[in-house]
């Protein structure tokens, strides 16, 4: 499990899968997360996460990254930074477009 809570990513355990759990009712991720480098897998869908940190495209080991069912209105344009990503589930937000990527309303 990814420790958001009351701690900082050093306290968490070394992991490269970390997951916030349903139902946390999370307005935002630690922006201390950015800082773990060989995280793979985001499992943080639904919460109430309004912003993602600026600097989550420096998780460039991430290959699975899971925000639905939140309440997102954009993601920040360092998103094309994880070079790794393989699976993105954004579905369930109120996302107005993806950083040069416009999307239908």
């Amino acid at each position: 499990m990814f420790c958001v809570e009351e701690r900082t990513h050093k306290d968490c355990p070394t992991s490269s899968k970390n997951h916030v759990q349903p139902g946390n009712q999370l307005a935002s991720l630690p922006t201390s997360l950015c800082q773990l480098d060989n995280l793979q897998e985001l499992a943080a869908g639904g919460n109430r996460l309004a912003v993602l940190p600026p600097d989550l495209g420096s998780l460039t080991a991430l290959t699975a990254l899971a925000l639905h069912g939140n309440a997102l209105t954009a993601v920040p344009a360092s998103i094309g930074g994880l070079v790794s990503l393989r699976a993105l589930w954004l579905q369930g937000n109120a996302l107005k477009h993806l950083p040069g990527l416009p999307l239908p309303v």
